[in-house]
């Protein structure tokens, strides 16, 4: 696993199979764990008096912890450009909010190419347009800014007094990039973050044992609008 500082933390899992017959590693599936807004620095195994991540600690132990890996730049749009395609903000151009379509082939799109299954679940990577997937073969978004995503409509389908995830996020008195903050008013299997863990454990079941799999599972967490389950709301 390894860790980028400050806008863009990013777990890396690789797990690599072996052909004993070969006797050589075969291409290894590679699970992308990506927070937003997440400080690299907010691991309870580093020490942060407040933040308790048991989870993202065990993987720590288990793997390798990069305690001065950095991101290409300390802002969403460019930096998730840079994670895409491997390019500096100042070669791509992208370094506002301001994104642009992709000329360069992206990580997805290379993977796919060399004959991995590819596939997001969860916040899109702010591509332009939004529609094109630049790799990634199935997309399964949940964003806290699009009404009508598969998460949207997921919401609608099991808590429909609540209208959208937009007008819950309104009706709670959140907003979207405001450090207010709320407990989560539905049942915890509902909220988003336990909604993106299914679906990617959903891809990882149904994936093929005669093909790798990336696998980006993308967080909006901790990322505001801020409406932790209660149970950690009231930790």
């Amino acid at each position: 696993a390894y860790l980028v500082r400050h806008v863009l933390p990013v777990l890396l899992c690789v797990v690599c199979g072996y052909s004993f017959a070969a006797e050589k590693p075969s291409r290894p599936d590679v699970l992308v764990i990506m927070p937003d807004q997440m400080r690299g620095d907010c691991l309870w195994i580093l020490g942060h008096a407040a933040v308790r991540t048991p989870h993202l600690d065990k993987l720590a132990r288990q793997g390798a912890l990069f305690r001065r890996a950095y991101t290409t730049v300390p802002s969403c749009i460019p930096a998730r450009h840079a994670l895409l395609t491997g390019l500096f903000p100042q070669t791509s151009g992208v370094v506002g909010y301001a994104g642009r379509p992709l000329s360069a082939p992206t990580m997805p799109q290379l993977l796919r190419d060399a004959g991995y299954t590819t596939a997001l679940v969860g916040r899109n990577m702010h591509q332009i347009p939004r529609s094109e997937p630049y790799g990634y073969q199935t997309r399964i978004l949940s964003s806290a800014y699009d009404d009508g995503d598969d998460y949207d409509s997921y919401l609608k389908t099991v808590a429909p007094n609540t209208g959208s995830i937009d007008k819950l996020i309104f009706d709670q008195g959140l907003s979207k990039n405001g450090w207010e903050a709320k407990p989560w008013p539905l049942a915890d299997e509902h909220h988003r973050v336990a909604w993106i863990v299914r679906q990617a454990r959903r891809v990882l079941a149904k994936s093929s044992a005669e093909k790798p799999l990336f696998l980006t599972a993308s967080f909006v967490a901790p990322h505001p609008p801020l409406f932790p389950p209660k149970k950690y709301f009231e930790h």
